[in-house]
């Protein structure tokens, strides 16, 4: 069962990295379609990107992996639940709130490193072992 629940890990991780990257393209299209796509994208990042971001944080207590795992993959979770909140700065401290794409930048960042670092609790693709 632990071994299934490092592959959901691994799974997770790599749909977190991915659901920034759609945040992202609805923050662009909010700015160059329609703003009518903000809506989307706080739904999106309080939905999506927060459900991955937990579910990621989930799966490394249940595939049992190291202390060090579990502390390198909640930098990303963490970040991701105080980003929105840069946000409420917008009118008293813009400043504040220009804040919050550079620490997108960071989530992408420390997201896509968790993931490229969770393909080590899993066994090698297959095909990919040494030949019999």
């Amino acid at each position: 069962m632990v071994k299934w629940m490092r592959y959901g890990y691994v799974i997770f991780a790599w749909l977190f990295v991915a659901s920034i990257l759609i945040q992202v393209f609805i923050a662009g299209l909010s700015l160059f379609a329609s703003p009518l796509y903000w809506k989307d994208h706080i739904g999106f990042g309080y939905t999506v990107v927060h459900g991955m971001a937990f579910l990621t944080l989930v799966f490394v207590f249940l595939g049992r992996l190291p202390r060090p795992t579990i502390g390198r993959t909640a930098v990303p979770v963490v970040i991701s639940f105080i980003l929105p909140i840069f946000t409420f700065f917008r009118s008293n401290a813009p400043a504040v709130a220009a804040l919050h794409p550079v620490f997108a930048l960071v989530l992408f960042w420390t997201a896509l490193s968790v993931a490229r670092q969770a393909r080590v609790f899993v066994g090698p693709p297959l095909g990919t072992g040494p030949a019999v």
